[in-house]
């Protein structure tokens, strides 16, 4: 009998120590998953967080980027050249401290000046380009970027920088004295420039850009709907808001003014908030007795 209360007291000790550990692991077990589920849960909120911040991202970078294809494309329409030509002109611009706007107006500008001397014969182009011991007939039929580099390699080799910078302006305007310097690099550097926008992605062609502007055009489509819809919205409410602005004036007249209404409103207020206050001290009183009286029982039952 011994042995077996030894063995019953050993059992019962050990099923308690298990009990314990296993109610100990449980907490442990519980413990974890809270902390899980907290983890995942502040994953998820930052995720949620990211995902947010990248569309914002990709919707600003987007607008800005359309915007810039959309106005590439028109410009190089203008001065009937490709776009890539175009990018690849501006790159080796920037490349020597010229701008996007100062490439385009110095093309546009030589596009003028060679029509007129074309057309006329006559013109100060038409002295620089004998300068250069250039004729508009070796340029006519040339794209644009392709005159650009003719030109490039023969102002390349004048020595003199004021005869340099007065016959780069002379075809090309006031923002031809900002070409001289990529002009400096010749056809062969120049052309070495445009194949480096491209190998980069920083040219597109025009198909490209049609797709961009068939979207910018959708997109305005849309805001102007919105645009007469909502002016369709105020044409349309603009008798029930004016009704509704009439019946409240009168309203305010037949009070005798809000100024007044507002006064009234404020004694009431003030009333309520006196009863309530009278209220609440009359409930402190009423607590009050009640402990007195709960004492003088308890002390009865006591002397009981």
């Amino acid at each position: 009998m011994a042995s077996i209360a030894t063995l019953t007291i050993d059992l019962i000790g050990k099923s308690g120590k298990l009990t314990a550990e296993l109610n100990k692991a449980n907490k442990k077990t519980s413990s974890w998953a809270d902390k899980t589920r907290k983890m995942v849960g502040g994953s998820a909120k930052v995720m949620a967080g990211f995902g947010a911040a990248g569309v914002a991202a990709y919707a600003s970078i987007y607008a800005k980027n359309a915007e810039f294809i959309d106005q590439q494309a028109k410009t190089a329409d203008r001065l009937g050249i490709t776009t890539q030509a175009l990018g690849g002109l501006q790159h080796a611009a920037n490349l020597y401290g010229a701008s996007n706007e100062e490439l385009n107006k110095s093309l546009q500008t030589m596009q003028k000046n060679l029509g007129q001397v074309g057309q006329t014969g006559t013109g100060e182009a038409k002295y620089a380009l004998d300068g250069l011991g250039l004729s508009v007939q070796e340029l006519q039929g040339l794209a644009p970027e392709e005159q650009f580099k003719v030109i490039a390699d023969k102002l390349k080799g004048v020595e003199d920088q004021s005869q340099k910078v007065y016959l780069a302006q002379s075809l090309m305007g006031k923002s031809g004295a900002k070409m001289i310097n990529v002009m400096d690099a010749g056809a062969d550097g120049i052309t070495a420039m445009m194949q480096e926008a491209d190998a980069l992605g920083m040219t597109f062609d025009r198909i490209d850009a049609a797709k961009v502007e068939m979207a910018n055009d959708a997109f305005d489509k849309a805001q102007k709907t919105t645009h007469s819809f909502g002016q369709t919205l105020a044409i349309e409410t603009a008798p029930i808001i004016g009704a509704l602005s009439d019946m409240f004036v009168d309203a305010a007249k037949e009070s005798g003014g809000f100024g007044k209404f507002a006064q009234e409103a404020v004694v009431k207020v003030a009333s309520v908030i006196g009863v309530l206050a009278d209220g609440i001290q009359g409930i402190n009183v009423l607590f009050k007795g009640a402990k007195v009286v709960a004492m003088g029982f308890s002390w009865a039952l006591g002397r009981g």
